[in-house]
């Protein structure tokens, strides 16, 4: 029934009403404040955004997918939802709050699994692009942090993996590529001086590749 309600009003009222959801404590007893389960909102807000994409509160809606998702920890589903609202609507204030939220929730995956290189690449790209695109946001500084640590962690990756190849697999070969490498990429991290010693002395044991 097109134009039998006012339909803009109805739209404000389920955006609120997901709002009331995503804060509401449950299963208060006595002195115990309850639980909240954020995530019961998700499909409220996504209804929102389905139901009117152009409306002023669309952003914040498809932006509040994701933070349900993270305050209920699931991480994966939030960088999901925070990237669509960066994509869905990247001239609106909440592009730059969603760009955050993903860089925070990669930058935890990459924490909560230290062997998971795939994880710290996304991570370093996540904080990286944020910082980038947005250097003005007031999260800037806790990102310019996050983006020390990652970038420590990727150096320790790369020169560990050096290492291996140089002193469990014995293959100098591959080890010297893996310093030459390391060294290029973090010219100034805290084993780039042993890393260069390495690359000295494995210079003169690899033989050349014959140039005929």
């Amino acid at each position: 029934f097109v134009g039998g309600f006012p339909y803009d009003a109805v739209l404000q009222r389920q955006f609120e009403i997901a709002r009331g959801v995503m804060d509401r404590r449950r299963g208060k007893f006595l002195l115990f404040g309850g639980f909240r389960a954020p995530e019961r909102a998700v499909p409220l807000f996504e209804s929102v955004v389905k139901n009117g994409p152009r409306a002023d509160f669309a952003p914040e809606a498809q932006y509040l997918v994701g933070k349900a998702y993270e305050l209920s920890e699931q991480l994966e589903l939030a960088v999901v939802g925070y990237m669509t609202a960066q994509h869905r609507y990247p001239l609106s204030p909440f592009a730059q709050k969603a760009a955050f939220g993903r860089a925070h929730c990669l930058y935890r995956l990459s924490d909560e699994n230290p062997n998971d290189d795939e994880a710290l690449e996304q991570a370093w790209a996540g904080v990286s692009v944020f910082i980038n695109t947005f250097p003005m946001a007031e999260e800037i500084e806790v990102a310019k942090s996050y983006r020390e640590t990652l970038l420590r962690r990727r150096a320790k990756t790369a020169y560990d993996r050096a290492v291996f190849y140089d002193q469990v697999a014995r293959k100098p070969a591959a080890a010297l590529q893996a310093y030459q490498s390391f060294s290029q990429l973090f010219p100034n991290s805290e084993w780039t001086s042993v890393a260069r010693v390495r690359i000295d002395v494995l210079s003169k044991t690899v033989e050349k590749p014959d140039e005929k």
